[in-house]
């Protein structure tokens, strides 16, 4: 049996800060973010649904058009059990 899961949408951050530090500084192994060469990748919000996920980042990509981030949107899966695609449901 399969753990139970709600679709959920995720609007991410990202920061562009090229030449930020050395390969060393930029890791981020326990969070929040999530840096790689120049960018750092953060989680901001999880919604419910696709058209709030879409006007979020366009509201934030307005808002934040002359800065060096940009704001995206994705799909995923919430387990309210606490689980994953992985766990046996109990």
């Amino acid at each position: 049996m399969k753990e139970p899961h709600e679709t959920v949408f995720v609007v991410i951050r990202v920061d562009h800060h090229p030449g930020l530090g050395t390969p060393a500084e930029r890791e981020e192994p326990d969070g929040p973010g999530i840096r790689f060469s120049d960018y750092r990748v953060t989680v901001k919000e999880v919604v419910t649904t696709v058209e709030e996920a879409k006007r979020e980042a366009e509201r934030l990509n307005a808002l934040n058009g002359s800065q060096r981030v940009r704001y995206f949107w994705t799909g995923g899966h919430y387990f309210p059990g606490g689980g994953s695609h992985g766990s046996r449901a109990t």
